[in-house]
């Protein structure tokens, strides 16, 4: 009994996922990676380097999503027949 609860502890933990970042943390993560690619803190080009990063960070969550509602509707018949080359 020991060995089947550990078995599924242990693969339980394994699909265990990181927490997500907070809303400060990201901040940080920006402000370092500007930082270190050489912009001076608070001046425009800082900030052009600051929404950038969040606009990446955006479109990153946005091409997931896409791809996994592509994911789901792919296969899902011929509603297009052309689209496998069935004309």
């Amino acid at each position: 009994m020991s060995r089947l609860f550990l078995l599924a502890l242990g693969t339980l933990a394994g699909c265990a996922s990181t927490p997500p970042e907070t809303i400060e943390q990201a901040q940080e993560r920006r402000a370092l990676s500007c930082s270190e690619a050489g912009f001076t803190k608070d001046t425009d080009d800082w900030r052009l380097c600051l929404l950038i990063q969040q606009q990446n960070d955006r479109l990153t969550v946005m091409e997931k999503r896409l791809s996994s509602i592509e994911l789901q509707t792919f296969g899902a018949g011929p509603i297009f027949p052309y689209r496998w080359g069935w004309y």
